[in-house]
């Protein structure tokens, strides 16, 4: 198969994700500048930021994160829907979820338990990783140190669920679900 999957005969045939995956395409830096926690970062930054993350495939059912594990990555969700603590709430992709070791720059006690409701694919980056690329970009990591200020200071450790829509989405008590979180079972 040839290096660019995107312009050979059969890719017309195949679906974006597929020509995606095989290519070893990433995220784009358009996609991830639509998360709230990238929407600042420089474009450099998030290119470079984009070839780092991983891709991860979870089967329904399987934790994704575990509530008081110790983690040290952040998962973009970009196909599928995972739920919170056994059906207090869900939401799909797009999503960003598990990123206090990002902004901690260390591994993170996890304040829930994430599980996939169907098959979920992800975009995995590591904090090790990140911290590297803020080497690079000291305006990036003053921005990041302010941000983890910021969470410090409201410190309720909520679950926090970065969506596509544009909005933060701290939730303490899932009592009045925002657009990208539902209730469990709700259509």
């Amino acid at each position: 198969m040839s290096k660019d999957v995107c312009s050979s005969k059969t890719a017309r045939y195949m679906s974006t994700r597929s020509k995606m995956l095989q290519s070893g395409c990433t995220l784009d830096v358009c996609r991830l500048r639509s998360f709230p926690f990238f929407e600042q970062c420089h474009e450099e930054f998030l290119h470079l930021l984009s070839k780092e993350l991983s891709l991860r495939i979870f089967q329904p059912g399987q934790a994704i994160l575990v509530e008081g594990d110790l983690g040290e990555m952040t998962y973009i969700l970009v196909y599928g829907e995972v739920e919170i603590n056994q059906g207090i709430a869900a939401f799909g992709a797009p999503a960003m979820f598990g990123e206090s070791p990002l902004l901690m720059g260390a591994p993170a006690r996890r304040t829930a338990t994430v599980s996939a409701i169907g098959i979920c694919d992800c975009r995995v980056i590591h904090q090790r990783v990140f911290n590297r690329l803020l080497d690079r970009f000291p305006e990036e990591r003053l921005a990041y140190q302010k941000m983890a200020q910021e969470r410090a200071i409201s410190k309720d450790q909520s679950t926090v669920i970065w969506g596509h829509s544009g909005h933060r989405k701290d939730r303490t008590q899932i009592d009045c679900p925002p657009k990208y979180i539902r209730p469990y079972g709700s259509a």
